[in-house]
């Protein structure tokens, strides 16, 4: 996994790569990354001007996860990865 940061954009960038073993979400792991993303949503509205703050952000994650449920490689979706510039 490859993990890199674009001080320009404030982005960090996570790349799973080919070599990564098939990921597992647990319904622990789902809610956990469904807050962070709640938060995160959150602040950047808080940043915007007061009327959009006022947008509640949704995340939805089922009650129930399928653990049969593949989740695709980036590659397949995307493309090959791609270096980010130093």
């Amino acid at each position: 996994m490859l993990r890199s940061t674009d001080p320009a954009t404030d982005t960090l960038r996570i790349t799973i790569t080919q070599d990564a073993p098939p990921m597992e979400l647990s319904p622990t792991l789902l809610r956990t990354l469904q807050q962070m993303i709640t938060s995160a949503i959150h602040e950047q509205l808080t940043n915007l001007a007061p009327a959009q703050a006022t947008m509640q952000p949704e995340v939805v994650v089922p009650e129930q996860v399928d653990p049969t449920l593949a989740i695709p490689r980036p590659e397949a979706v995307l493309g090959p990865a791609q270096q980010l510039p130093a």
